[in-house]
C-alpha cells in the first residue's frame, strides 16, 4: 500500500472506533517515512496514554518537515512538566 492508502485507512478505522486499526495503518504510513503518518500515529499513541512513543513520533513529523509537528510536540512535553522541552519545540514551531 502507499502511504496515501494507509493514511485513508487509518482515518477510516479512527472514524469507526478502531483505534488499533487505526494505529496500525498510521504505524505502516510513519515506516515508510510519511511525515503525516508520523503526525497521526502521534496523536493515536498519546490518546492511548503512550506519551515517548507520541513525543517520537512527533519528533520524527518534525524532522520529515510537518508543519504542525514542533508544536504538537511543545504541547505534549508542557503538558508532562517539560517547560524547558515544550519552550525548545514552540520556538521551532514559530521559527519554521
Amino acid at each position: 500500500m502507499t502511504a496515501d492508502e494507509l493514511l485513508r485507512r487509518g482515518q477510516e478505522c479512527q472514524a469507526a472506533g478502531d483505534l488499533e486499526g487505526a494505529e496500525a495503518a498510521y504505524r505502516d504510513a510513519d515506516e515508510l517515512h510519511d511525515a503525516e503518518g508520523a503526525i497521526l500515529l502521534g496523536y493515536v499513541v498519546k490518546r492511548r496514554g503512550d506519551l515517548a512513543g507520541a513525543a517520537d513520533a512527533f519528533r520524527r513529523a518534525e524532522a520529515r518537515g510537518h508543519p504542525e509537528a514542533a508544536s504538537s510536540l511543545g504541547n505534549l512535553l508542557w503538558d508532562a512538566g517539560d517547560v524547558e522541552g515544550a519552550k525548545a519545540a514552540y520556538e521551532r514551531s514559530v521559527a519554521a
